[in-house]
């Protein structure tokens, strides 16, 4: 049997998010802009107030959870802020599917008196998962630079080369995108709709945990630059290649969230916890467990995670990573891990 033909570990991450500096395909052309277009504005009439139109289009009749609260005391602090917010979408979001997440923010976090705005209509973008990339892909890559897939062993320098380019081709649309809507970096939280995180084609190939979806992705680099260097994190954001600051990202798989229905808001609000710089607890109860949400109880924030979102909100720099909502460890891992575990089913060093 062919050994390409060994079997793929399926692997399903409930949140994570990624970023991308610009980056050429493996024949050296430039890519094109990874935001392809402004979607029609629904406020393009409104000339006094089309900031406060675009937010109660996008933000308002928002529904709070009816859920009780989880077997944690609730915090006696509140927030009283607003974040900007940036929406963009793939294509094949309408934008109904836009309105539905992005009311999830404000259906969390109303209770402790935070609120979004945005003061500009959906841009659409390029891609149609965050996650992305197939095995034709990989191959052909390896043989546009000479590298032939089907040998048994690799030279350090080629599996190095290969390494990159896996990255590449796994992480490099979203690292394109959160490049670009960095340039400059902002301080508002830019949310991007697809119809999933991941691709059913990358999931196969980088060998993820079996059973999980990624309905979330959230990214920041003021988590990333405080989480230890032994955390699967770390290595994730050695994967990404993203530059040292960027513009906090947060990615949300639709047709994952609808299923997910019950822990929607949960799954949502853990991520943009990250963007705003929560990190995980293990404290349960609490919204940034790294455990799944919760359907029975309504997850709770401290007093001092309110502060420290506070601390973001009022230098208007809400900057955070949102690193999955994977089912375990061993999920964020695989995921951190991919390409070299890719290339490793090829080669052997020499």
């Amino acid at each position: 049997m062919n050994r390409f033909a060994s079997a793929f570990l399926v692997a399903s991450l409930a949140g994570t998010s990624l970023a991308i500096n610009g980056c050429s395909g493996s024949d050296g052309e430039d890519k094109p802009s990874a935001i392809e277009s402004t979607r029609t504005d629904p406020c393009a009439s409104n000339t006094n107030d089309r900031s406060g139109c675009l937010t109660d289009h996008y933000f308002a009749g928002f529904i709070e959870s009816t859920l009780p609260a989880c077997a944690l005391a609730a915090p006696t602090g509140r927030l009283d802020g607003k974040i900007e917010i940036g929406l963009l979408a793939a294509a094949a979001i309408h934008d109904e599917a836009v309105i539905s997440e992005a009311r999830l923010l404000p259906g969390y976090y109303n209770r402790y008196g935070l609120s979004f705005w945005t003061g500009l209509p959906v841009r659409q973008v390029r891609m149609t998962a965050a996650l992305s990339g197939t095995q034709a892909e990989f191959e052909k890559r390896l043989r546009d630079v000479g590298i032939d897939p089907k040998s048994e062993t690799g030279t350090q320098a080629q599996v190095d080369q290969a390494t990159q380019i896996a990255r590449d081709l796994f992480f490099g649309d979203l690292r394109a995108l959160v490049t670009e809507v960095s340039n400059p970096v902002k301080a508002r939280i830019e949310v991007v709709v697809l119809s999933h995180v991941a691709s059913a084609e990358f999931a196969v190939l980088a060998g993820l945990p079996k059973g999980a979806t990624i309905a979330g992705l959230g990214l920041s680099p003021k988590v990333f630059s405080e989480i230890a260097a032994d955390e699967p994190d770390k290595n994730l954001f050695t994967s990404l290649g993203l530059p040292q600051n960027f513009t906090a990202t947060l990615f949300v798989g639709h047709e994952d969230i609808v299923k997910l229905a019950k822990s929607a808001e949960a799954i949502v609000s853990h991520e943009l916890g990250h963007c705003m710089g929560l990190q995980h607890t293990k404290t349960s109860g609490n919204l940034m467990t790294q455990l799944s949400a919760s359907n029975a109880c309504r997850p709770e924030l401290t007093n001092e995670q309110l502060a420290k979102i506070r601390e973001g909100v009022t230098t208007q720099r809400a900057v955070t990573t949102l690193i999955e909502r994977t089912e375990n460890r061993e999920s964020l891992a695989r995921l951190a891990n991919a390409p070299e575990r890719l290339v490793a089913r090829y080669f052997q060093k020499r």
